[in-house]
């Protein structure tokens, strides 16, 4: 892989190298993309990683994800670091099943690294995914993965809220109680 289209911290496609590699499989396929998907992550919490730990914590935790994704596609696929926390995988296939598989892959992934880091933080992430029909774009395609794994980002974090304000909740009667 050329070194202006590889990420340095991950060695995953970048954004260019990515869109270049779009643009082979249109060829590849002579425009019909229909039998590939598209699988969004986004990582949960960087930001709290980097705040608290540091870029450098935050970088190792960047570069496990990477691994797990890169892992976890196999031989049927290609994945790139897209922007900051945000990956994307360009997935050989079009079989729900499968794709459920790898997403699961990913998922497992993460919690044995979770499980065997040591680490005071937990890595995760947010994942949407779509398949590409007859006559759609890659872009589109994408698009609608992206937007399955924002609503996933979005019920995640309204989940945490309310967890928080159940434990508040449960603090202020435990409080009360005490008096």
């Amino acid at each position: 892989m050329q070194m202006d289209l590889q990420d340095p911290l991950t060695e995953l496609y970048n954004r260019r190298g990515y869109d270049r590699r779009l643009v082979e499989l249109h060829q590849m396929f002579k425009g019909d993309v229909s039998s590939i998907a598209m699988v969004s992550i986004d990582m949960d919490g960087l930001k709290i990683i980097n705040d608290t730990y540091g870029h450098l914590e935050g970088d190792i935790a960047l570069k496990a994800m990477a691994e797990i994704l890169d892992k976890s596609k196999g031989k049927k696929g290609d994945v790139a670091r897209t922007g900051g926390d945000e990956y994307i995988m360009c997935l050989g296939t079009n079989d729900k099943e499968e794709i459920e598989k790898i997403i699961s892959e990913v998922r497992t992934q993460i919690a044995a690294y979770n499980e065997g880091s040591q680490k005071p933080y937990q890595i995760s992430a947010s994942i949407g995914n779509a398949c590409c029909r007859k006559g759609m774009s890659v872009i589109d395609c994408m698009q609608i993965s992206d937007e399955r794994m924002y609503r996933e980002k979005r019920k995640k974090k309204q989940n945490s809220k309310l967890r928080l304000l159940k434990l508040r909740k449960n603090l202020q009667k435990s409080m009360g109680q005490m008096r």
